[in-house]
């Protein structure tokens, strides 16, 4: 038996409600009162009717849990949000949840699930296997070749155009790239509105999440119902044509059902009887959210924040212009090369600072197998754990936020927060006082107060990190089950942005638009309304 202290709830009035009517209603205000009762220091619980859940802060506490990962589990919560977001039915659920053999190669010690029915495993370590290596290249080399066909054939011309809302390219040309190269041609080509059904599913899925009832938001589950059918009839062409050979496939490309991954995933769910056609669809379903869902609206963002500024637009068309090479594919004269643009020090800087900025999804682990020992603090078996990337992501204790002649709060966007310029030692994203300070040399002479513009000018080059910022960093999460998808998705949003910046020029109508903060908490924060803009094809 393991001994610790009792970690403390907050106050609440109503025994039998405690924090549940608040963290409904405010949930970013619920946690950051429960952060404010522990300066980030220690954990605090709030109480949820007959239930709790731990709220953690504060980046060293949050590191600490990364470390201990592999003795906490995803599971529990995610499988009840697979049934209310993504329809998987009950019988399906029941089986992942009597999945007590682990995430891990080894099956836990007394697990007696069958090595073909460890759903768990088997799921995340598919995702895993398929999105590294030869199979994420052939994924990311698919992705750009669509968009590049997809954009070339949106219908904007060399004259300035108004458009509505810039989202409106988003939610169709690059929604229909990615799951080209996901899913393959079949499911859009089979299924046209896919891509407006899925959005206006995604539009609706906070309150899917939160279990409001079909009569709510009819057109919410209406529209998640229409992508369910779209995903099986789709599924049900591809296995009684793609048959279980090989001669669907092509290296890491599959005709059928596109990257290897799907294929894969359908030959792991054969071995199982709850994985049936409806199951099926709503894994997959889930993993097209957890794809584009967030990767799309963040190259949105990235975008938006950099058009704004015309500067900054100025310095990043220059830096893509030098990951720009002759083309391989017919009909097109050059191309991008994507891993040039992924390892670009601005570029990475502007997606990072986007991602701090725009993506918040909430971190939710607990104890897998016994209470968990954490500092003096014992966190129950089986009791979710909060982590809120939102309140990481704006850590003023953490972050850098300029000098006083140069200032940028956490609020805003500041496409350099996460370059180290050599010899200024007031860039980088850690705040100076927050970093490990190493010995004074006595030949190093005083430069925090140089400015970016003057090391710039001096031609010295900057770079770009995330040293440090293991528990303030964390669109992706952390430890042992960080979202495995982070690589495709850094290829998605940086290219997607690339591609429309060197395509079109792009006026917002407006200015900025603002987020919807009330979604904080599921991913990649939407836009509050439209966002008009003008438009028109570069030459």
């Amino acid at each position: 038996m393991k001994f610790g202290k009792v970690v403390p709830a907050i106050p609440y009035l109503i025994p039998a409600i405690g924090h549940a009517f608040s963290l409904a209603w405010d949930t970013t205000e619920t946690l950051s009162q429960a952060i404010k009762f522990s300066g980030g220091v220690f954990p605090v619980r709030l109480k949820l009717g007959v239930t709790d859940i731990t709220v953690l802060a504060g980046p060293d506490n949050i590191q600490l849990l990364w470390k201990l990962s592999q003795k906490l589990t995803t599971k529990g919560y995610k499988d009840v949000l697979v049934h209310s977001m993504f329809g998987m039915p009950k019988r399906a659920v029941s089986f992942f949840m009597c999945d007590d053999s682990g995430s891990n190669r080894i099956p836990n010690q007394g697990s007696d699930i069958r090595p073909e029915h460890r759903i768990e495993f088997l799921t995340h370590s598919t995702i895993t296997k398929f999105l590294t290596g030869p199979s994420l290249k052939t994924l990311c080399q698919r992705f750009t070749e669509n968009l590049a066909v997809e954009l070339s054939n949106v219908s904007i011309s060399y004259m300035w155009q108004d458009l509505p809302d810039l989202n409106s390219i988003f939610e169709s040309e690059v929604l229909r790239a990615a799951l080209n190269a996901m899913c393959g041609p079949l499911l859009v080509s089979f299924n046209p509105d896919f891509t407006r059904d899925f959005f206006e599913m995604e539009n609706g899925m906070s309150r899917l999440a939160k279990h409001f009832p079909r009569w709510l938001i009819p057109d919410t589950y209406n529209a998640r119902d229409r992508c369910l059918r779209s995903i099986k009839r789709w599924h049900k062409f591809a296995r009684s044509h793609g048959g279980s050979g090989t001669e669907a496939i092509v290296g890491e490309w599959d005709l059928y059902y596109g990257a290897k991954l799907m294929r894969s995933r359908q030959e792991v769910w054969a071995k199982m009887d709850a994985m049936d056609d409806d199951a099926a669809a709503s894994e997959d379903l889930g993993l097209i959210w957890a794809s584009a869902a967030n990767s799309i609206p963040a190259a949105f963002w990235m975008l938006v924040h950099v058009i704004n500024d015309p500067f900054l637009l100025r310095r990043a068309r220059h830096e893509m212009e030098k990951c720009i090479v002759p083309s391989t594919t017919i009909g097109r004269d050059s191309a991008f090369d994507v891993t040039a643009l992924c390892n670009n020090p601005l570029l990475q800087s502007i997606y990072a600072e986007t991602l701090r900025l725009r993506a918040f999804p909430f971190l939710i682990r607990s104890p897998e197998r016994e209470d968990l020992s954490f500092k003096e603090w014992l966190l129950p078996k089986s009791k979710f754990i909060l982590i809120s990337s939102y309140h990481a992501q704006m850590d003023e204790n953490v972050w850098n936020t300029g000098s006083a002649k140069d200032c940028h709060p956490l609020a805003e966007f500041w496409a350099d927060r996460f370059l180290i310029y050599p010899g200024n030692g007031a860039s980088g994203p850690l705040k100076p006082s927050f970093r490990p300070q190493p010995a004074p040399r006595p030949d190093q002479a005083d430069v925090t107060q140089e400015t970016t513009s003057k090391q710039e000018e001096q031609g010295k080059e900057p770079i770009f990190t995330t040293e440090g910022l293991a528990g303030a960093w964390v669109p992706f999460g952390g430890g042992h089950r960080m979202c495995p998808g982070r690589h495709f998705a850094k290829v998605e949003i940086i290219a997607t942005f690339a591609m429309m910046c060197t395509m079109f020029d792009i006026e917002l109508i407006g200015g900025l638009p603002a987020p919807n903060m009330k979604e904080v908490g599921w991913g990649t924060l939407p836009t509050s309304g439209k966002t008009p803009c003008r438009i028109r094809r570069r030459r």
